[in-house]
């Protein structure tokens, strides 16, 4: 199989589970408690948790690239740095399309009641 098509299965199937999550968890306390704002504040936690997770990574990576005295340029070539770009796309696009999913249903189920 192509790597390219590999990469891209890969990172579409990683996007699905991180999507998937947040609704697996929030389905039965909606369920129970019959507030349709669990899901959305379920969607939009977990989003904003995929930034703040991609953020974190980046200010570590920054400050190992520093002690090493390794430019950006340098890392981005190298086998760590390929996959760092990977998992910083993949948790980019998770938490964008968590968010969208929290306002797609947001609208979906008619706003504020």
């Amino acid at each position: 199989m192509n790597p390219k098509v590999k990469k891209i299965l890969f990172m579409g199937l990683a996007i699905l589970i991180l999507a998937i999550v947040p609704i697996l968890i929030a389905l039965p306390f909606q369920l129970i408690y019959e507030n349709k704002e669990i899901m959305e504040v379920s969607l939009v936690v977990s989003g904003l948790f995929y930034l703040l997770a991609m953020n974190v990574r980046y200010s570590l990576k920054a400050r190992r690239n520093h002690k090493k005295n390794q430019t950006d340029k340098e890392f981005k070539e190298s086998d760590d740095g390929k996959r760092y770009v990977t998992i910083q796309n993949t948790m980019i696009i998770a938490g964008l399309v968590n968010i969208l999913l929290s306002v797609l249903y947001f609208f979906i189920t008619g706003g504020i009641a």
